[in-house]
């Protein structure tokens, strides 16, 4: 389920994998309209009711307070979090209105006193000044086509929706929370002359800015003006935007070749030195199963590289020879110049050595060797004590939850993995629940991208 892939251009060799999180999936849910009460009000008491509205029915459920704790809260409910609380409306003209009139403004034309003035600016919603209406005032009566008791000097206010609004009215219960709720409600209507009025509102915000645009430009009676009811919208949020900075440049796709081209070289060298390894204890007359059970499964190869410049930072083999040679040289010191190095193999005596976290430790260890002596706050030590951060990683097996965890962590930029892991994988391969790398709880999410060309795949697929 979590390996579902929303972005696949016809030439692309890499696919990003993406969890479905809980709060996208509630504002997919949120339908398209919604019925709310609004009311009009003076511009005088519009602060102070609006203080007072957000103590009883705030527009977000998830506030604590008012009607989401209380006897009136309803799971058909609808967060208005996304509307703003006030608008002023245009003032809507119908073609009748237009006629004669050379511009589609609410301005009539000016008068013989009054020449200089050459505005004629279309209505926008939220910026007309209020010398305009002043204007038609002292225009010419016989040629204004909209008259000045249509023009809004009022201000509209969304109260709340229908169902928590008619909730709270109707309620005859006993509860005194729900009962002051109540009294509170019927006070703020009654001291603000509050005229309730049920009208369809966005149900969600806009899914792009073209949308939106749309929206604003909507004009019929419904909407009293120009214009639906203005929401809170952010383009960087939507799915719009997110898509278009998913895109990989053909230098990225490159690039990224290449790195599992070296995490494959990698898993190759660390198969070729298993199979020598169990051909040594062959040869000594070691159970080959018995042995091999205490070795990775698989032989994963793993590659760190720095996008910035494409160099491969760290790979796994590297750090596992290393420490391979250490272990030996300790062992051949314990045993009195035995040196049989499959004896005391490294996966054998350190079961959390896999190649992921051997390949950041090789990081780890790379940058202490450059800051030797020179303390963390030096140039030489790049990421103080984030090891991985902005770097990308090549796997040629989906990492298992521990290792995902491990590269959360290092504050990795992205994974870029061959095969899914559909037994232990915690990017997706064993469903939502273990894709690690986008849990809601987690301080850094990185990106994790799935290798489909053939080529690359199959090689992955035969170092298992």
């Amino acid at each position: 389920a979590g390996m579902n892939s929303q972005q696949e251009g016809k030439s692309c060799c890499f696919v990003e994998v993406r969890r479905e999180e809980g709060a996208d999936e509630s504002a997919r849910q949120a339908p398209d309209e919604v019925e709310a009460y609004i009311s009009s009000i003076a511009p005088s008491d519009c602060g102070k009711a609006i203080k007072e509205l957000s103590a009883v029915l705030p527009l977000r459920l998830s506030e604590k307070g008012g009607a989401t704790t209380s006897t009136y809260s309803s799971s058909d409910d609808i967060c208005l979090g996304h509307l703003k609380r006030v608008r002023r409306p245009n003032v809507f003209v119908s073609p009748g209105d237009m006629e004669g009139v050379e511009e589609a403004n609410l301005s009539a034309e000016p008068s013989a006193d009054n020449t200089g003035d050459t505005s004629s600016n279309q209505p926008s919603q939220g910026r007309r000044k209020r010398q305009r209406l002043s204007n038609a005032d002292s225009s010419n009566g016989s040629k204004e086509k909209v008259k000045q008791r249509d023009r809004p000097c009022f201000i509209e206010i969304v109260v709340g929706t229908a169902i928590r609004v008619d909730s709270i009215l109707g309620y005859d219960g006993k509860d005194a929370p729900a009962l002051s709720i109540k009294s509170n409600l019927h006070r703020i209507i009654d001291q603000y002359e509050l005229t309730l009025e049920k009208r369809y509102l966005p149900g969600r915000p806009a899914k792009s800015q073209s949308e939106l645009d749309e929206w604003n430009s909507r004009n019929c009676p419904a909407y009293k003006g120009t214009g639906w009811w203005p929401t809170v919208f952010f383009n960087k949020r939507t799915e719009e935007y997110k898509e278009e900075e998913r895109g990989l440049s053909d230098d990225e796709v490159k690039q990224m070749k290449a790195g599992m081209k070296a995490a494959i070289a990698d898993g190759q060298a660390f198969q070729a030195m298993l199979a020598r390894n169990i051909t040594e204890d062959e040869t000594a007359g070691t159970s080959p199963v018995e042995k091999s059970q205490c070795y990775e499964a698989t032989a994963v190869g793993v590659a760190i590289v720095d996008p910035g410049t494409g160099n491969i930072v760290s790979t796994a083999g590297k750090e596992r020879k290393l420490q391979q040679r250490q272990l030996t040289a300790l062992a051949a010191g314990a045993e009195n110049g035995h040196s049989n190095a499959s004896a005391f193999m490294l996966d054998e005596v350190n079961p959390l050595c896999s190649s992921v976290i051997l390949a950041i430790q090789s990081v780890s260890r790379t940058e202490r060797k450059a800051a030797t002596g020179k303390g963390m706050d030096s140039d030489d030590f790049k990421h103080g004590q984030y090891l991985c951060t902005g770097y990308d990683v090549y796997v040629t097996k989906e990492p298992d939850v521990f290792e995902a965890m491990a590269l959360v962590h290092s504050r990795v930029r992205r994974v870029i993995f061959g095969c899914a892991n559909t037994e232990f994988g915690g990017l997706g391969g064993t469903g939502q629940d273990t894709a690690v790398y986008s849990l809601p709880g987690t301080n850094h999410h990185y990106r994790v991208y799935r290798c489909v060309s053939e080529g690359i795949a199959t090689e992955c697929r035969s170092l298992l």
